[in-house]
C-alpha cells in the first residue's frame, strides 16, 4: 500500500492573496482618508482653531487690560470731580459770606469760573472715556471668540454701571 502524502505547491492565485507592501500601504492610506472624512476636521484645521482660540484669548486679555486702565481713569476722574465739587460748594459759601465785600465777590466769581471750567473739562474727559469704552466694546466684540464674549460682556457691564453712576 502506498500512501501518498499531500504536497503543498504554491500557485499564482495563492501568492496574490498575500498583499504586497505597496498595496498594503495604499490600502491603509485610503482607509485613513475615509476615517478622517467620517471623523471631521483634520489636524491642521484643529491647529488653526487652536490658534484662533489663543488669538481670541490674547485679544480678550488685552481688552481686559484696557478696561482696567479705563476703570482706573474713571476712579481718578471721580476723585477729581468730587474735589472740584467740594471746592465749588466752598466757593459758593464764601460768596454768600462775603456778599457785601466787592473784592471778595469778584475773586470768588473768578474762582467759580475756574472751577466751572474744571468741571466742564472733567465732563469732557469723562465723555472721551465713555467714547473709548464703547470703541473698545465694539472692537472686543469683533476680536473675541464667541465662548469668551460672556465674561467680557460681564466686565463691560460693570464698567457701564460705573460710568452711568458718574453721569448723575
Amino acid at each position: 500500500m502506498e500512501t501518498s502524502s499531500p504536497t503543498t505547491t504554491s500557485t499564482p492565485k495563492e501568492d496574490s492573496l498575500v498583499p504586497s507592501p505597496a498595496n498594503e500601504l495604499s490600502r491603509l492610506r485610503n482607509e485613513v482618508q475615509r476615517l478622517q472624512g467620517l471623523i471631521g476636521p483634520s489636524e491642521e484645521s484643529y491647529r488653526k482653531l487652536q490658534l484662533d482660540v489663543l488669538g481670541a484669548r490674547d485679544a480678550a486679555i488685552a481688552a481686559e487690560a484696557e478696561l482696567g486702565y479705563v476703570q482706573g481713569q474713571v476712579v481718578s476722574l471721580e476723585t477729581q470731580l468730587f474735589q472740584i465739587r467740594r471746592d465749588y460748594y466752598r466757593i459758593q459759601k464764601l460768596q454768600l459770606d462775603v456778599l457785601g465785600a466787592r473784592d471778595a465777590a469778584i475773586a470768588a466769581e473768578a474762582e467759580l469760573g475756574y472751577v466751572q471750567g474744571q468741571v466742564v473739562s472733567l465732563e469732557t474727559q469723562l465723555f472721551q472715556i465713555r467714547r473709548d469704552y464703547y470703541r473698545i466694546q465694539r472692537i472686543a466684540a469683533k476680536l473675541v471668540h464667541p465662548r469668551l464674549r460672556g465674561p467680557i460682556r460681564q466686565a463691560l457691564s460693570i464698567v457701564r454701571r460705573v460710568l452711568s453712576g458718574l453721569g448723575r
